[in-house]
């Protein structure tokens, strides 16, 4: 009897080893999903409705004081936050030995996937056919090739400090534009000058940042330039100074050479560099006033992927149906309302976390075994 009962003990035993031992190797193989910090969620929901708006404006509203300050503020501040926070979250794929196609792929891709369609879209809604070139990138596309290749740099080059890597981008940065022939071809022109943006978030450890920009007394200084650069954006003189703040043209450009024509020509560079501490400057007091709290909006801040993708071509939807056009007549008086509430109800139906997967599995067809968490963001 009691031979029996020691046998009975010790299948007990390894039955629950068993099961120990499988549940162990279970959550190795799939680990929990990485949780998200709210803070980049709400900035990129912030963000991506100015771009949002800013194209919105560009198509409707050129002449308008409203269109003149969301197109500054996309110039100061939109894009390079984004490239900060696509460097800032781009950490654990560097210390990979071996390329990691699975991570840095899928971003040219997309650039295919939101490059092609579009030269067979245009005519269908009744716009003029353009030439079908991969070498000229102009629109929205342009992003998802610049991280291609911003990714692709940082992973060959990881063995460098990245304190070198981001002096050497800026000289680069402030240095090509003297090449008159820099623009969009393999759009070279904002992958040299976003590429610092990139870096710095790269270099910068989130956990560190945070505590920066959490501190009371930077988020106050933070409120008071922002209320500065706001109040400075109504001098006239700004107006004439906003083809300077374009990243795709050359010093030599003629909106460009008019501005800088007081300076010569041997520090232009010079005013690259006072260009790139006023945008630092901006971005960093941005994300001082993102709250850090969870927001009704930290969720749609999750999925700016679809966003940035899909809003040119529903963009182009909304203005063949004519639907901006019952707006303007609704709210004759109200263009900035316009404004404001066509692209907020665009963004907010393509913050789809279906849209997302939808990309992602599109930009990225094979998914690895075992991976925690395959989103692109």
């Amino acid at each position: 009897m009691l031979y029996y009962r020691r046998l009975l003990f010790l299948c007990k035993r390894r039955i629950n080893y068993g099961f120990k031992f499988t549940c162990k190797n279970r959550d190795r193989s799939h680990p929990p999903p990485k949780k998200r910090i709210a803070k980049w969620d709400n900035a990129k929901f912030l963000l991506i409705l100015f771009v949002v708006m800013g194209h919105f404006s560009d198509s409707h509203a050129k002449s308008s004081e409203f269109w003149f300050f969301i197109q500054t503020a996309r110039l100061l501040l939109t894009m390079p936050a984004f490239i900060f926070i696509t460097g800032l979250f781009s950490k654990k794929m560097m210390n990979s030995e071996t390329f990691p196609f699975e991570k840095i792929l899928p971003f040219f891709n997309l650039f295919l996937v939101t490059h092609i369609p579009r030269y067979f879209a245009v005519p269908i809604l009744g716009y003029p056919l353009y030439p079908l070139n991969f070498f000229e990138i102009r629109s929205v596309d342009w992003y998802c090739f610049a991280v291609f290749v911003f990714l692709t740099i940082t992973w060959l080059a990881r063995k460098i400090d990245v304190k070198y890597m981001l002096f050497f981008s800026l000289v680069l940065a402030c240095f090509i534009g003297y090449d008159k022939n820099i623009g969009d071809y393999l759009c070279l022109s904002r992958i040299f000058r976003f590429y610092p943006f990139f870096i710095a978030g790269f270099a910068i450890p989130s956990d560190k940042l945070l505590k920066i920009i959490e501190r009371k007394s930077v988020k106050i200084a933070s409120v008071l330039f922002l209320a500065a650069v706001i109040a400075a954006l109504n001098i006239p003189s700004w107006h004439k100074a906003i083809p300077l703040l374009s990243m795709t043209v050359s010093y030599y450009n003629e909106g460009v050479a008019r501005v800088l024509a007081p300076i010569p020509p041997e520090i232009w560079w010079l005013v690259r560099v006072a260009h790139y501490a006023l945008l630092s400057a901006v971005v960093f007091a941005f994300f001082s006033i993102v709250p850090a709290q969870k927001t009704f909006f930290s969720t749609l801040g999750a999925y700016t992927l679809p966003v940035y993708v899909l809003h040119v071509p529903c963009l182009f939807l909304l203005a063949r149906l004519n639907v901006v056009k019952y707006f303007i007549e609704f709210f004759p008086n109200y263009w900035g309302v316009v404004s404001i509430i066509v692209p907020t109800i665009l963004t907010l139906l393509l913050s789809s976390k279906h849209l997302e997967e939808l990309l992602t599995l599109v930009s990225r067809p094979v998914i690895h075994k075992g991976a925690a968490d395959n989103r692109l963001f």
